[in-house]
């Protein structure tokens, strides 16, 4: 059994008054977070633990990722779940992820530099993050120090363009509303649930003939024992081999001290829908 983690922000009207800005709603990622964690309950063999977005008594905060040892509460959410996602508007900053949240404890903005996860309660696996341009390809070793038995992150490289409502005349006749980024949370939890690994779930997943190819990455931790001389094992990594707990092979922990590259892979419009492209960084 996975136990899930979600929060997700819909709008932000605080961080707008407070800033004097006006930022884009995403009130569309509410129908992507509840078909995505809709699979999880209707399969009754995963958990979702927590459920946080605007309208929640207990709202999503920055602290909710930042390491307990660097001042944030990373042991009371993001490290008590297997499988932590979290949808928001994203950036990259040197190398670093940047959410924005719609809630002020710390600060307005996540930053991955206060990141240590897998380093307290020694369960979080998985990172996912829907949001725009959070992993810098160009500059991978940027999330490195978050890294500590966490196994991978899944995130963007590039702005997510997703449509909107639309309307469609059916074969009967009738106008149908469709939301297509409900088919990427379906198409993501899916995958995981079906047995697919946690990195082809993630880039493959969401892709549908009406969304096209999303500009989705995999960063992995990766173990010195796959790694061979100048070149990955790539039979050995946590990127080709991790699953779904209860849903496959699961790698076991890379610890801090354990590190020894990180891999990665990712899938853009001149590559092949049946396979993604791989890079690896050994440091």
């Amino acid at each position: 059994m996975a136990i899930i983690g979600i929060e997700f922000f819909t709008e932000f009207s605080n961080f707008d008054k407070a800033n004097k800005t006006h930022t884009q709603d995403l009130k569309i990622l509410r129908k992507f977070t509840y078909s995505f964690v809709k699979q999880f309950l209707d399969t009754k063999k995963h958990k979702n633990k927590y459920f946080k977005y605007n309208d929640t008594s207990k709202k999503p905060e920055e602290i909710d990722l930042h390491d307990k040892k660097l001042g944030g509460s990373d042991d009371q959410w993001a490290e008590t779940v297997d499988l932590f996602l979290i949808a928001t508007h994203g950036n990259n900053d040197g190398g670093n992820i940047i959410l924005l949240y719609d809630t002020m404890k710390n600060s307005w903005i996540g930053n991955s530099k206060d990141w240590r996860l897998g380093n307290t309660n020694v369960q979080l696996k998985w990172l996912l993050i829907f949001g725009c341009k959070t992993i810098d390809k160009s500059n991978v070793l940027g999330v490195l120090d978050v890294f500590e038995n966490l196994h991978q992150i899944c995130g963007a490289y590039d702005n997510i363009t997703v449509p909107g409502t639309v309307y469609e005349i059916t074969k009967e006749g009738s106008v149908k509303e469709v939301t297509y980024v409900e088919d990427v949370g379906d198409g993501i939890a899916k995958s995981l649930i079906d047995g697919q690994s946690v990195a082809d779930s993630w880039i493959f997943g969401s892709y549908t003939s009406s969304m096209g190819i999303l500009p989705l990455i995999v960063v992995a931790a990766e173990r010195k024992d796959s790694w061979h001389i100048q070149y990955p094992k790539w039979y050995l990594t946590t990127l080709d081999n991790d699953h779904l707990s209860g849903a496959g092979q699961t790698m076991r922990d890379v610890s801090k001290t354990e590190k020894h590259w990180l891999s990665y892979a990712w899938l853009d419009k001149s590559t092949s829908l049946t396979e993604h492209t791989r890079g690896w960084i050994d440091f």
